[in-house]
């Protein structure tokens, strides 16, 4: 586990970001593809900035292989500012199609439901609409089988993605995407990877930005913390780089 540390947030990014590039070409190199899971939220606002700006400066043969997928959605009407793919698409996805950095069919969307909620189908976009978000899951699970580099916001009780402490979605067998109801966090219905998926993922980035992260930062150190209770600590199985602005 390696820590990166700056009060200074453009700084911090800046690490983050060598970090991730460094990471990026040591995978590329055996791999056809790179699948990348984003997390949504404030937390890394100011990464994503860096990314943009800096992603240019990824050779291009390992740029093409990137694939981005979600860490979770909200299951809330496509023009819900509560989205996380609307948040990534104006943070990410977007800057980077326009400055002609990534193609659209890089970016992994899940399928959208027949009444309108969930995220547009891009990769998806020839199948049929579902009509709840266990078989939203289900066939993310098939299109997103393994994520190579995961990017995860921490929140203040220690979820990251939509896996809470001690929520029921923490007991869903396998690796994969899993439908999660009765959030503690509203909106109630999300899809998000399993406890298995975020245990898989080999390569993981933990933010921590913000005073109002101290006690989950502790409590991830704490060895008396379960991941239970703490489930960020799932990720302590990946080649995990903490990133915060906090103080210790």
């Amino acid at each position: 586990m390696r820590i990166l540390r700056d009060s200074d947030s453009e700084k911090l990014a800046r690490l983050a970001f060598e970090e991730f590039r460094t990471i990026l070409a040591t995978v590329s190199e055996t791999r056809e593809s790179v699948t990348v899971g984003l997390s949504g939220g404030t937390s890394l606002l100011e990464f994503y900035r860096e990314f943009v700006s800096s992603f240019s400066t990824i050779p291009e043969p390992a740029r093409k292989k990137i694939r981005f997928a979600l860490l979770d959605e909200r299951m809330v009407p496509v023009t819900d500012s509560e989205r996380n793919f609307r948040m990534l698409s104006e943070a990410v996805f977007d800057p980077l199609v326009r400055l002609g950095m990534i193609e659209p069919s890089q970016i992994l969307g899940m399928p959208t439901m027949s009444d309108g909620f969930a995220i547009p189908p891009t990769a998806l976009r020839d199948t049929a609409e579902f009509t709840n978000p266990s078989d939203i899951a289900e066939a993310y699970s098939q299109l997103v089988p393994f994520i190579e580099i995961g990017l995860f916001g921490v929140g203040p009780d220690g979820h990251v993605a939509s896996l809470f402490p001690n929520h029921p979605a923490l007991d869903a067998e396998g690796i994969g995407y899993v439908s999660v109801k009765d959030s503690p966090k509203p909106p109630a219905s999300r899809i998000g990877i399993s406890s298995g998926m975020a245990k898989s993922v080999p390569n993981a980035f933990l933010f921590f930005i913000g005073e109002s992260k101290r006690a989950a930062y502790e409590n991830f150190f704490n060895p008396a913390i379960s991941e239970r209770e703490c489930p960020a600590k799932f990720l302590r199985n990946s080649r995990l780089a903490v990133v915060t602005d906090l103080d210790v």
